[in-house]
């Protein structure tokens, strides 16, 4: 149950596991169907758009944090786009200090996947870790897909891999790295991308990346791409799947791209699925 908001951060528990959402911004962009649904009409959009009044010439794309305290961890998923992207965005380390909490505070970071509204915020302005203390996360497969990549869209992700050094540790997809905080194969997005699985008991929380990015088109249209998918026919494979899982065990949802606090619940509906938003009041 959500128990506090405030203008960036919003906590809940867990079970036992303390959870903060913490909120990086929003950049501005243009064309919702060119973003996420590329293999769609423009008539279809529109009439999915129209039904729900969105505007699809221009939204707002937002990046949650997820903070999670388990025992003596504080682990990071994510780090936001960073403080270059935008004037409106690369709000982590404000969001970390109104929170309670500090670069130095943080021992584990998750990178869900490698791309650079995820990893932006993992290095500063001089080039080294903002979470110099930190063990960082990322799967094999990964790691090996940018390694292989050419060309400036790799080149950030190239980078920050060299600035982590040895902090940076390959896991499989299936990685338990604290009590609690499971890792889940959600590739296809990218081929290492992971969510994560926190559960204390009956408490679940589904963690979920870039697995659904639009609050309505991703949900009701499971089977519409994403502009950065790189394999769209998996993703929308794992979507599918990893939303009915979740829509049928009645897991709480915490995606990456949704308006904060980006919470929620998933419910089936006729061939896709409906997100419902946790209320939440601001302070």
């Amino acid at each position: 149950m959500l128990q506090t908001v405030l203008p960036r951060f919003a906590r809940i528990d867990v079970g036992a596991l303390k959870v903060t959402r913490l909120y990086d911004g929003a950049v501005a962009k243009s064309d919702v169907r060119a973003t996420f649904a590329t293999n769609a009409s423009a008539d279809e959009v529109q009439r999915l758009a129209d039904r729900y009044h969105i505007d699809t010439a221009r939204f707002d794309f937002p990046a949650t944090v997820t903070l999670v305290e388990a025992g003596a961890c504080r682990l990071l998923i994510d780090a936001g786009f960073g403080q270059g992207a935008a004037k409106q965005a690369g709000w982590l380390p404000h969001a970390l200090r109104d929170a309670g909490a500090a670069p130095d505070d943080i021992t584990h970071v998750v990178i869900s996947h490698l791309h650079e509204d995820h990893i932006g915020g993992l290095l500063s302005g001089d080039g080294t870790p903002v979470f110099r203390r930190a063990t960082h996360l990322v799967t094999r497969a990964e790691r090996a897909f940018w390694q292989a990549q050419t060309g400036p869209f790799a080149a950030l992700q190239q980078r920050v891999v060299a600035a982590l050094g040895q902090s940076l540790v390959l896991v499989d997809p299936d990685a338990t790295i604290v009590p609690g905080v499971r890792l889940l194969d959600c590739s296809g997005h990218t081929p290492g991308h992971v969510g994560v699985l926190l559960e204390d008991g009956d408490d679940r929380l589904f963690v979920a990346g870039d697995l659904a990015n639009h609050a309505v088109l991703s949900m009701a249209r499971t089977d519409w791409h994403m502009c950065l998918d790189v394999d769209p026919i998996q993703a929308a494979a794992r979507r599918q799947s990893m939303l009915g899982w979740v829509a049928d065990e009645a897991i709480a949802f915490a995606p990456y791209h949704m308006p904060f606090p980006a919470l929620g619940r998933v419910h089936r509906q006729a061939d896709g699925f409906r997100y419902e938003p946790v209320a939440a009041a601001s302070a």
